[in-house]
């Protein structure tokens, strides 16, 4: 008697996982109806032979195993493939896999069923190298790839991996070789040391351990924990230095920052280039904020911007158009002569403003023209070197009358010596009163350690006044007297006349 299996539905994946950490049965469901040659259910417990082969006929032999199956009173029966005999990986390797049934003792069913995708699906679980649901052997997503490093991951296209744990997320020919190193995509781009990382873009590097260069095109980090954010032909050779962006800018000392710009140089252990073109920090812990073809070469110098300065010396300050500041503490201004302005001493604060320099609340339009320092006091000094102190009629209040008597004995008492200033030596020499004897006199200004110049000639000018006044009277008294003397001459002209 010729029995057969009517195939009911075969090939469907069991899949029992619904928590993490737990491996996908290797496990097929397969249903059938068992008959005879006349179509009559077969309801005994039959031994059934179950084989994978590579080939819909002969062929290579890729799995097998035999399990006695209980019919029901209708010759319908469900079993599970691979519950006597777990069905390894390999077994659905090869791109066409055919299922091949033998009713024992009966010669093998024809034709073989070949085995449908969903049949594959359990592979999703144990990707090759893979126990568990997880991967112990590199990985390698698309073509072309190289990946050697242990536990290395590579996806995209013609990527390498060669470093332990190292990763190429996607892009075209791009380069991990260093340990715990990544790039993420882009083209043409290299991590090469320890722990370096390229986020993207095109023939960037990451050279340094744990250097990491964020996009762009053509950058280089080469310093150790250095940075370089995108932009293009940038390079960090500094330990932990940093380029923000831009084009060719170089950060090549410990903690050197250049932000953006282009052609910009941190050249100093600190270094900072905020921006601009053609900027450059030569000495440690300098600044150049921005503007173009500026200098900060001395140590803790600052440049803010404009065009052609340098800050050469220690703590210097150099802005605006062509100023040099080469002493130690100089703040240098200048404005748009197109000529240098230079600052040698140490400690100075140089200005050069051709149009004046105006200081106060208000607004600089109020400058006279004829003025090179105005304030918005009233007080000014001309080109010609005259300072003006403010006297405004309108400024001031509480009108006292002077005594000019009393200011002229206060000042026949006020002590007068010739003397020098200490910071200025003793070739310099100055002829006044001390203010702590002014004030004590004229009780004037606001302390007792300076003198104001409007005060002295205010005193002078009243001191004149009392003079003219004693003058006055003193020429009305001589006058009186040479009246006098006339008359007396005459009476005595008169009397020796009578007597003769």
């Amino acid at each position: 008697m010729r029995r057969t299996i009517n195939l009911a539905l075969a090939c469907l994946l069991a899949i029992a996982v619904v928590r993490t950490g737990y491996a996908i049965p290797h496990l097929i469901s397969y249903q059938g109806v068992l008959t005879d040659d006349l179509g009559d259910p077969i309801t005994s417990a039959t031994t059934v032979e179950f084989r994978l082969w590579d080939m819909a006929s002969g062929g290579n032999e890729l799995w097998m195993e035999s399990q006695l199956v209980m019919p029901d009173a209708d010759g319908l029966f469900e079993i599970l493939l691979g519950e006597a005999t777990p069905i390894p990986d390999s077994a659905l390797d090869a791109d066409s896999v055919f299922l091949g049934i033998t009713l024992l003792p009966d010669a093998e069913m024809a034709p073989r069923t070949r085995m449908a995708a969903i049949a594959y699906s359990f592979r999703v679980g144990s990707i090759d190298g893979a126990a568990g649901g997880t991967i112990t052997s590199p990985v390698s997503i698309g073509e072309g790839h190289s990946n050697s490093g242990f536990a290395g991951f590579v996806a995209g296209d013609s990527n390498t991996v060669s470093g332990d744990r190292s990763s190429v997320t996607g892009g075209l020919h791009n380069t991990a070789s260093g340990e715990n190193a990544i790039v993420a995509g882009g083209s043409n781009n290299s991590a090469t040391f320890v722990g370096a990382a390229v986020g993207g873009g095109d023939h960037n590097s990451a050279y340094g351990i744990m250097a990491h260069v964020g996009g762009g095109q053509s950058n280089g980090a080469y310093g150790d924990h250095s940075t370089i954010g995108g932009g293009y032909a940038n390079y960090t050779t500094g330990i932990e230095s940093v380029v923000g962006g831009g084009s060719s800018n170089h950060a090549d000392f410990i903690a050197a920052t250049v932000s953006g710009g282009a052609r910009n140089v941190g050249g100093g252990v600190g270094a900072t280039v905020a921006g601009g073109a053609d900027n450059e920090v030569t000495d440690n812990f300098g600044t150049v904020s921005g503007g173009e073809f500026n200098v900060a070469s001395g140590q803790h110098s600052m440049v803010p911007g404009g065009t052609l300065n340098e800050a050469g010396g220690e703590f210097s300050f150099a802005a605006g158009y062509r100023a040099k500041a080469y002493g130690s503490g100089i703040f240098i201004w200048a404005d748009s002569q197109d000529e240098d302005f230079e600052g040698f001493d140490d400690d100075q604060f140089l200005v050069r403003a051709q149009g004046g320099i105006w200081l106060g609340d208000e607004s600089s339009s109020l400058l006279d023209p004829d003025d090179f320092i105005g304030t918005s006091t009233g007080a000014h000094l001309t080109w010609g070197g005259d300072w003006t102190n403010s006297s405004d009629v309108n400024k001031k209040e509480n009108f006292t009358e002077l005594d000019r008597d009393a200011l002229l004995e206060k000042i026949a008492t006020l002590p007068i010596t010739e003397w020098n200033y200490k910071n200025q030596g003793p070739s310099v020499k100055h002829i006044g009163p001390m203010a702590q004897d002014f004030r004590a006199l004229f009780d004037l200004g606001a302390d007792d350690t300076s003198i104001s110049t409007i005060d002295p000639a205010g005193i002078a000018l009243a001191a004149i006044q009392g003079l003219m006044a004693r003058n006055d009277q003193l020429e009305q008294n001589n006058q009186q007297m040479q009246d006098d003397i006339a008359e007396l001459k005459a009476l005595i002209k008169t009397l020796a006349a009578q007597q003769r």
